[in-house]
């Protein structure tokens, strides 16, 4: 059987994993461990919640492929999601005899989705560690808001034809206020903190892994460039470059520690010539600490020195560590 994180192909021993729910269990206390989110389970392509899988034996599957999210993917996809929704019902609102079905089925749905909108603005809050009463919502907070939308889903269950309007355009008003809701929390610090402290899901690491790889020939190119524009007095654009090599640093760095992790690799017990991946790091970080102390003090000559005849050699077998480190992913 074929078991995959995020289209992925793992390799789990399975031991005592008879029935696909043991597999999933297995899974989620993965997952659990390193703070992801289990969304769903896709066995031999047919979606099920982790909760309701089939009972089926091991040996009736070809494939199952676990959908994992860190939380802050899971809190933004959410809340795109929603904003979706709360695009169609305000369209609705506007002509609610056009589209699939009729008017009044459409405002019958409104029940559903108006007390989906409740539960997973509430899941959303828990993640972020926030209350509803902290979330403003125009000249009132949150809470008021998800009342409002809890007496819409009532009203939407026992809707009759010339209801339709009217509840169309309350709906309509407080799906608008909604996204405006959205709009704050993405722009908060408190989705800005959870993206910062979530671990990325394995397949964006993997991706961000293979694109630093890519890039790297062209980022140590990158350096040099910059060492030389600082040499010929064009410090604008040297800033620009060195800025360029330094977000590439600070993504590969993130990178490699939340690897270790997520695929329980030691980054210690990689090593090309004696010299760990660990250990490397440190280094090419204490270079990076040295070339700011060089800017701060405006001491061009030792910043190009430093990152022409360390930096840049320091880089030259990068590449031979992030390969070893696919490998350890991989096995």
């Amino acid at each position: 059987m074929d078991i995959q994180i995020n289209s992925y192909p793992i390799n789990i021993e399975l031991e005592n994993e008879k029935k696909i729910a043991d597999v999933i269990s297995s899974v989620s206390r993965w997952a659990q461990e390193r703070d992801f989110i289990f969304v769903e389970a896709l066995i031999d392509d047919v979606s099920y919640p982790v909760d309701q899988v089939p009972d089926l034996g091991i040996e009736k599957v070809e494939r199952v492929n676990c959908i994992v999210q860190s939380k802050a993917d899971a809190v933004i996809s959410s809340i795109e999601e929603a904003m979706r929704y709360a695009d169609r019902v305000v369209k609705f609102a506007a002509s609610p005899d056009s589209g699939n079905g009729s008017g009044l089925d459409q405002a019958r749905a409104l029940e559903g989705g108006a007390a989906w909108i409740v539960e997973m603005v509430s899941s959303v809050l828990f993640l972020l560690g926030a209350e509803p009463s902290q979330v403003p919502s125009g000249d009132r907070d949150l809470a008021g808001l998800m009342e409002d939308l809890k007496e819409l889903a009532g009203r939407a269950a026992k809707i009759t034809e010339n209801e339709i309007k009217p509840l169309a355009d309350r709906a309509a008003a407080l799906f608008a206020e909604m996204n405006n809701v959205f709009r704050t929390i993405m722009l908060s610090e408190n989705l800005k903190n959870l993206v910062i402290q979530s671990l990325d899901s394995p397949d964006a690491l993997i991706d961000g892994i293979m694109e630093i790889k890519s890039s790297l020939p062209s980022q140590v190119e990158n350096l040099l460039l910059a060492a030389g524009d600082y040499g010929a007095g064009r410090d604008a654009e040297a800033s620009e470059k060195l800025q360029s090599f330094v977000d590439f640093v600070f993504r590969y760095t993130r990178t490699c520690y939340q690897a270790a992790p997520v695929f329980q690799v030691d980054l210690g017990a990689i090593a090309v010539d004696g010299v760990s991946l660990d250990d490397k790091n440190r280094a090419i970080q204490n270079l990076l600490i040295e070339m700011h102390g060089a800017l701060e003090n405006n001491d061009i000559i030792s910043l190009s020195d430093i990152m022409e005849y360390e930096l840049k050699p320091a880089l030259e077998n990068l590449e031979d560590y992030v390969d070893l480190l696919i490998e350890k992913i991989r096995s």
